[in-house]
């Protein structure tokens, strides 16, 4: 007959089952809670936005309220940048994770063919609800950027449905599909011109302007068709005002999208931009043509599933949002990726420093700027073959001494130059449709 423990000692034997038990559980919870994925996810890009304009990124206090108050619980990215300087290939870069030079779409004659494998694909196969709303015509389907979506709505300035509505109806869409698992693209036009705001907003930012009665406003809300400018100071200032208004019109209308995502405990929310927005400095307007700080800073906000809320001050760039989102939904990483994963950064990890490569639009007649970001600073290639260094957090110019940096970066620069050279040669499209040139022009793209 088996000997019957004492009190003393079936207690003592209990509570220490009890307590491997509980031990178990823990872990159990904390593994399942370190491997939850997003079931839904959410990208907003703001076409033309540059990060200083921001409440979050040291701009006016109070211009963003909307997107300072998403910052206060995201992860941001002070160093954030597009990986080339407009829409359409920037674009392709966010959807692959590839650089211009890696995809080929680098001129409005080109198009992505089928065999291109986009984020929404990937989200597609995963078991994912896919559904796009875009307003600009170099993030639509005449370049092929439809591919992978089940749903996909598109809205224009000149023909068809106008854009006016869409928040509301990103909104609505997200309503309807609350318990569903989806993928979820939003471009919005603003603060791209023409700088047209709610005159709400206008008449808020244009205290004792002396264009505050608009008779400029539809000769400069179009400044960015002015590649340099002679635009007086008064002028000038006034373009700042209107697309700052823009920014606070666009900040108001996908308020209550990001206020959606946010309560989701299920959801990942992404916003960023395709580019930055010069507005005068160093005598530009608009974007496209350099590299400069106001072309290509922009802001990137992570927030929910897996994200770990505070300030990331190392280089991201637009190309690293594709293998983020492979690795974080689970939807393996292709081979051909040349953006790198920001998971752990987005948990709090401190990463090593990384090179970030950057080029300038493509155009028949002249060849890109080409740039390189590498330990606090920018090196930049000149379409006159010059070599030029900035410090990454003043902007300064200290090329005179960084001679030996500025030549070991200009000869990778160089040899890209070399490679990426026929690139606007080749042509993939017949000429465009009517409406399509329409609405470029009222976008200013085409004058």
């Amino acid at each position: 007959m088996h000997a019957l423990l004492d009190d003393a000692e079936n207690r003592a034997w209990l509570h220490g089952l009890f307590f491997c038990m509980a031990i178990c559980l823990l872990a159990a919870c904390s593994d399942a809670e370190g491997d939850k994925r997003p079931r839904r996810v959410v990208v907003v890009v703001l076409d033309s936005t540059h990060a200083a304009h921001l409440g979050c990124y040291g701009g006016v206090d109070g211009l963003t309220p909307a997107l300072d108050a998403l910052a206060e619980n995201s992860r941001l990215f002070s160093q954030a940048v597009s990986n080339t300087t407009w829409t359409l290939p920037s674009t392709v870069s966010l959807m692959t994770g590839q650089l211009q030079e890696t995809h080929g779409i680098v001129t409005n004659q080109h198009a992505l063919d089928e065999g291109a494998v986009l984020l929404a694909e990937q989200f597609r196969e995963a078991g994912f609800l896919t559904a796009a709303f875009v307003q600009m015509v170099y993030a639509s389907e005449i370049y092929g950027l439809d591919q992978g979506f089940d749903e996909w709505n598109r809205y224009q300035l000149t023909v068809g449905i106008r854009p006016e509505g869409m928040a509301q109806a990103v909104a609505d869409w997200m309503d309807e599909h609350a318990d569903d698992e989806y993928f979820l693209y939003v471009h919005m036009r603003r603060p791209h011109s023409p700088y047209d705001p709610n005159p709400l907003f206008k008449m808020h930012l244009e205290e004792g302007c002396p264009l505050a009665d608009g008779h400029l406003d539809e000769t400069l809300a179009h400044a960015d068709s002015r590649v340099k400018g002679s635009l007086s100071e008064v002028e000038r200032s006034h373009v700042e005002h209107l697309y700052r208004a823009n920014l606070a019109t666009v900040d108001n209308r996908i308020r209550d999208i990001l206020r959606r995502a946010q309560q989701d405990d299920e959801a990942l929310l992404v916003v960023t931009a395709d580019h930055g927005e010069a507005l005068g400095e160093h005598g530009h307007y608009g974007h496209g043509y350099s590299l400069d700080a106001e072309c290509i800073d922009i802001p990137l906000l992570v927030a929910g599933v897996g994200v770990v809320p505070g300030i990331d001050d190392e280089p991201a760039s637009t190309v690293d949002i594709a293998p983020t989102l492979h690795e974080l939904c689970g939807l393996g990483r292709p081979a051909d990726l040349d953006g790198r994963s920001l998971v752990s950064r987005l948990q709090g990890e401190v990463s090593p420093r990384r090179s970030v490569l950057l080029s300038t639009r493509y155009n028949r007649s002249s060849i890109p700027e080409y740039g390189l970001i590498k330990d606090g600073f920018k090196v930049v290639l000149d379409r006159e073959d010059s070599l030029k260094v900035f410090e990454m957090s003043s902007g300064e110019d200290v090329t005179g001494v960084q001679q030996e940096l500025a030549g070991r970066v200009g000869e990778l620069l160089r040899t890209r130059k070399i490679r990426a050279s026929t690139l606007s040669a080749s042509e993939g499209r017949t000429p465009l449709e009517a409406s399509t040139e329409a609405e470029l022009r009222a976008l200013g793209y085409i004058r």
